[in-house]
């Protein structure tokens, strides 16, 4: 974790400490794509944007600045991360992506509300068993807005 989160601080600390996956809100790639151009990042293989929905706009311009593909995650950290687009194959950067392995995601209403349930609860809480069941609530009755493409891929509505 970076400890300056000012955009600068933060293309500096990457510089420094080589991390090979960057976890962050669309804020912070919004924040670093708006820097003047240095050069690629050449230790980061994958960004990962989570907690909103971020803008095309956004991904293309970081990844034309920084030469790392950026996708989505989707989920509450405290029941896991169903879905996760580590923009491999044909799934577009505006996608959440596709379930992974462990997880069912299904949308539940007419106005698009999308479900994710664990096949087997995990929490990074720990494993006593009161928290496993709370937060597989949690994550089952997470409702957000969303739509599920024919081929699996999941697509969040703001």
């Amino acid at each position: 974790m970076c400890p300056d989160t000012l955009p600068g601080a933060m293309v500096d600390a990457i510089r420094q400490l080589h991390p090979s996956v960057l976890y962050a809100s669309p804020l912070h790639f919004e924040r670093m794509s708006n820097l003047e151009p240095a050069g690629p990042l050449d230790s980061v293989r994958l960004c990962l944007s989570t907690s909103a929905p971020i803008a095309p706009a956004v991904i293309d311009r970081f990844e034309s600045r920084y030469a790392v593909p950026v996708g989505q995650a989707y989920g509450i950290i405290e029941a896991g991360l169903p879905c996760i687009n580590a923009r491999t194959g044909d799934v577009p950067a505006t996608s959440v992506g596709r379930a992974v392995p462990g997880y069912e995601v299904t949308v539940f209403s007419d106005a698009g509300a999308v479900r994710f349930r664990a096949r087997r609860a995990r929490s990074a809480c720990g494993e006593r068993p009161l928290l496993r069941v709370l937060h597989a609530l949690a994550a089952s009755r997470a409702g957000h807005p969303g739509r599920l493409v024919p081929d699996g891929r999941h697509r969040l509505a703001g």
